[in-house]
């Protein structure tokens, strides 16, 4: 589960790295409509990423118990 924590955080930071780069290139500012297609994308990806730190914190001690 911590795996799949630290492989989506990497894709994410990925995939802003690779979006950054083709933003840059593309043109100086990104275009509105991008940013608009983009944010709902980057702000479920968070929800995503901070529900799950929140399923590792709710399931460490059940797993910490079964040993």
């Amino acid at each position: 589960m911590y795996d799949l924590l630290i492989m989506t955080k990497s894709l994410v930071s990925n995939i802003r790295l690779s979006l950054g780069m083709f933003v840059r290139h593309g043109s100086n500012k990104p275009p509105k409509l991008l940013r608009i297609l983009l944010a709902p994308l980057f702000s479920f990806l968070g929800l995503a990423v901070s529900s799950m730190k929140m399923i590792i914190i709710i399931d460490q001690p059940a797993t910490l118990h079964r040993h």
